[in-house]
């Protein structure tokens, strides 16, 4: 083989060596990839319901205070001086006997509120009361005693734990006619007055400062 040939497959060598480190090169540059990072990032938001919540009621017997023996439409404690002996039971009942004008009865309801957020309390009161019956209703509320005088009223913000106590007094007026049917509207009155009561907790809010 002369020099002339020697040169010429030496320079087919190189160029078959380089396609292939070309080839080799292509082939291994294809499997690269770019360098990937991912993290999930907590909002740190734990949002937790609050809850606006009346408690179960304890409803306390009707009491009976006495009697105011004239046409006195307060019927405070100062007023109740006198008192029906034939009246039955003397004391503590839901039902009550012999019942006669002037003859006066109290009770206290307790409401706890066990909702976990703060609450607007409004007390709704039936205006369908029987006729000729006289009645006082106060609710004490933060050692505060509000007079509940409209049929329906907004009571203050009550908290978490708050307990309302709803005091609720009736009178039966002189005047009052004397038959079976009054006796017995006087009577059922004591077992009907909670019914006509309703009250309601709402999420309290307050404007933007």
């Amino acid at each position: 083989m002369d020099q002339g040939s020697k040169k010429k497959h030496g320079r087919k060598r190189y160029s078959i060596l380089l396609v292939a480190l070309l080839l080799i090169g292509v082939a291994t540059y294809g499997t690269y990839a770019y360098f990937t990072d991912s993290k999930k990032v907590d909002s740190g938001l734990n949002l937790k319901k609050g809850s606006v919540t009346l408690g179960e009621f304890k409803d306390a017997n009707w009491t009976y205070k006495g009697n105011t023996k004239e046409d006195d439409q307060s019927f405070t404690n100062e007023k109740l001086t006198f008192t029906n002996p034939n009246i039955e039971p003397k004391n503590t009942a839901t039902t009550f006997t012999n019942v006669l004008p002037g003859d006066t009865f109290t009770k206290t309801i307790t409401i706890p509120y066990t909702g976990t957020a703060k609450a607007d309390i409004t007390v709704t009161m039936s205006s369908q009361l029987p006729e000729g019956i006289a009645h006082s209703f106060t609710v004490t509320q933060n050692n505060t005693v509000t007079t509940i005088d409209k049929n329906e009223m907004v009571l203050d913000t009550i908290s978490p734990n708050e307990t309302l106590s709803f005091n609720l007094t009736i009178h039966i007026p002189y005047g009052a006619e004397n038959d079976a049917r009054n006796t017995a509207q006087s009577e059922d009155l004591l077992s009907s007055i909670p019914d006509l009561i309703q009250v309601t907790a709402t999420q309290h809010l307050e404007t933007t400062k």
